[in-house]
């Protein structure tokens, strides 16, 4: 299967350099020998950082591995990049669709909408859709990071999950300006 996550953008995230600034870029993955980065927003002042970018994650099922880990970092030139926040989402439940009736699915408004409180639940992250007057398709969602129990600040997604031939018929590019 893959997973196409987007990441949009991010608001609220903590300053974490000396100079009232973060160099913010954010990381995704189901496995961590298999981390998806977007670029860096260099020099963000207000939490607001901007990408635009698309992840392929490819996932195979039946898998252990269906939380997919989101979290921001600050950029170091000097030393390790410093964590600002991060959040889980648990898809094993959402992974059955194209599991089980080889189709492909959208994380959207209407779907998440359908589930049980106990599912939304078990998928975690704190998710608030944009409203319809915002995002009219219902796909862009923010996520709620944490750090040490506390909140974060947000990412702004999307996530599709294709079976592989059906992502091989319709190919998209990774990143920001990768062609078809």
């Amino acid at each position: 299967y893959e997973v196409r996550f987007v990441v949009w953008e991010t608001e609220d995230m903590p300053m974490m350099d000396i100079e009232g600034t973060s160099d913010i870029y954010v990381k995704a993955y189901f496995n961590d020998k298999d981390v998806h980065k977007t670029d860096v927003h260099y020099r963000c002042q207000t939490g607001i950082a901007s990408f635009n970018w698309r992840m392929l994650l490819p996932v195979e099922t039946p898998s252990l591995m269906t939380t997919l880990h989101i979290d921001a970092y600050d950029h170091d030139f000097i030393g390790s990049d410093d964590f600002i926040c991060g959040a889980k989402l648990e898809l094993k439940e959402v992974l059955k669709i194209p599991r089980y009736l080889d189709l492909p699915i959208k994380f959207t408004r209407d779907y998440y909408k359908s589930l049980s409180p106990e599912e939304k639940k078990t998928i975690g992250g704190g998710i608030e859709f944009m409203s319809e007057k915002d995002d009219v398709e219902g796909i862009k969602f923010w996520v709620q990071c944490m750090k040490d129990g506390k909140k974060g600040g947000r990412i702004l997604c999307s996530l599709e999950i294709l079976p592989e031939w059906k992502a091989n018929l319709s190919k998209v590019g990774k990143g920001r300006d990768e062609p078809n």
